[in-house]
Parts: structure tokens; sequence; C-alpha cells
């Protein structure tokens, strides 16, 4: 569970990197499905396999890019209930 005050304290000075990261996945997402040209249409099975394969690609980076951004930011993950309700 994500400790509220912490991730307070992180976004405070530095919100830019976060909305960088975000940015970055997004166009990672959209570039990975123009990343192949080709006279085919879209709809053509090996159009859609290029595609299938480019955003497999891009999910399995997706979460190397979170941890880059969870080290860059320092998330510290707390492990324990915190709150009196949890008790």
């Amino acid at each position: 569970m994500l400790s509220i005050i912490t991730l307070s304290e992180t976004f405070e000075e530095e919100c830019w990197i976060s909305v960088v990261c975000c940015l970055l996945l997004a166009c990672m997402y959209v570039g990975s499905l123009y990343v192949w040209r080709g006279n085919l249409p879209r709809d053509h099975p090996n159009t859609i396999k290029r595609r299938f394969t480019s955003v497999l690609c891009v999910s399995a980076a997706s979460p190397l890019v979170v941890l880059a951004w969870t080290n860059s930011m320092k998330v510290r993950v707390s492990v324990g209930c915190q709150s009196a309700s949890c008790m």
C-alpha cells in the first residue's frame, strides 16, 4: 500500500518527471502501431501480426519505464497498514 504522505512529498518539486514518463508511454504505444510501414491495408493478417508484436514489445517495456520512474522519484511502498481502521 502506498503512503499518501510519501507520494505528496515526492511529487511536490518533480512533477514534470511523472508527466514525461506518462507521455513517453503513450508515444511508445502509438508509435509502435505505426513503426511498420507497408503497402498492405490495416486489416491484412500480416499488418495485424506486426502491430500485435509491436504492442507486445511496448507492453513488455512499460514495467521498465514504471520501475525507472519509481526509482527516480524514490517512491517507497509500505507493506503494512498504518491507519487505525486496519486494526
